[in-house]
């Protein structure tokens, strides 16, 4: 089979990211497509026009338009790879909040023998990584890792006392320092804890939460301060990503797990979690979006009694509760390919731990 005739189905999360990826795909003269992308009609995905189609676990599972499809000689013929991105989500999200994600075997098992089966993610202990492998049903597996430690991170724990105490602080930086304030990303476990921190902003910053200042909040464009949910328009989501990812007013982003996927802001400098994620992976993949410039950016968590931590597992309230472990050998010592050895010469620049015990003269975060 020629090159050019070959099909790889690839399993994506988010329509934001299909649409880029796709989008990449074809600046590079390589045919592709998405599930429910506007003027493209099933018969195109049906006569196997596309190279590459990006499909979310929905559908692919509701209904059996792609089952039958898959099924068909085009595609029992030409399918060559089966992906998963973000392959994390399997489980995190597979029990309940999307479903479909734990059905995905059934649609390997529906494809050619002979095809690829490659699962993708930043964030995977060993045990995610043996719970995907069970749920793909791979066989003959080939594991490639890379450390998800990043050097350029630092670690903290912080009391939480009440949105006052612990946001106003942030909040008037921001009125000071406008748009040469460093970007901050505020990870909340629930909509109703964006919309109430989001709140808090617009009541301190009156006016000045627009560049320039007094402009009406309705236009996204000039927020220095926005939300990001999944309830969040998706034109105004779009506004958000694009600001976030290029020079722009927009200085702090209020967001739920919906922001975290497949976001490449690189000048993220401080990732602050209001909200204690469920588990490790979790925790891991959101603070992943700080200093992705190589830059050192600090990754904050507030814990305490006014913190929402409902289903966060017993590892993630643990490393809340430590103050006496390296917080990044905590985190990363779930992580096979981690090596304990390789930790900071600096530990100013480690964890709020590790800072208590450093002797050296140049240490680059206070307490």
């Amino acid at each position: 089979m020629h090159a050019g005739d070959s099909i790889a189905i690839i399993v994506c999360p988010l329509k934001a990211l299909m649409k880029d990826q796709t989008s990449h795909f074809r600046d590079i003269g390589i045919s592709a497509a998405f599930g429910g992308e506007p003027n493209i009609s099933m018969d195109r995905f049906i006569r196997g026009e596309f190279q590459l189609i990006f499909l979310s676990p929905e559908c692919l599972n509701r209904g059996r338009a792609w089952r039958e499809i898959l099924k068909s000689n085009i595609y029992q013929e030409r399918v060559i790879a089966f992906v998963v991105d973000e392959a994390h989500l399997i489980k995190n999200w597979g029990d309940d909040y999307r479903p479909e994600f734990s059905k995905l075997g059934e649609i390997g098992s529906l494809l050619p023998q002979q095809t690829n089966v490659m699962a993708l993610t930043a964030t995977a202990t060993t045990a995610l990584r043996d719970h995907v492998i069970k749920i793909l049903g791979m066989k003959r597996v080939s594991v490639v890792e890379v450390s998800p430690g990043k050097d350029n991170l630092f670690f903290s724990i912080k009391e939480f006392k009440s949105i006052g105490e612990n946001f106003i602080p942030l909040m008037k930086e921001l009125k000071d320092k406008k748009l040469s304030m460093e970007r901050t990303l505020i990870f909340c476990r629930r909509p109703i804890d964006c919309a109430e921190l989001w709140s808090a902003f617009i009541r301190f910053l009156k006016d000045d939460i627009t560049e320039p200042p007094g402009l009406p909040l309705k236009i996204p464009e000039v927020r220095l301060v926005d939300y990001y949910t999944g309830c969040t328009q998706e034109a105004v989501r779009n506004v958000i990503l694009s600001q976030f990812s290029k020079p722009s007013c927009l200085r702090v982003v209020i967001a739920t797990v919906a922001f975290g996927l497949g976001v490449d802001c690189p000048d993220i400098r401080r990732v602050i979690h209001f909200g204690v994620p469920e588990d490790v992976e979790t925790y891991v993949q959101q603070v992943g979006r700080a200093g992705r410039d190589g830059k050192l950016s600090s990754c904050v968590m507030l814990y305490g009694p006014g913190v929402y931590r409902r289903f966060s597992n017993d590892h993630i309230l643990a490393y809340c509760k430590s103050k006496d472990t390296c917080r990044r050998d905590f985190l990363y010592s779930m992580f096979s390919s981690y090596n304990p050895n390789e930790r900071l010469k600096n530990t100013c620049s480690c964890c709020d731990v590790c800072f208590q015990v450093c002797s050296c003269s140049e240490c680059q975060f206070s307490q």
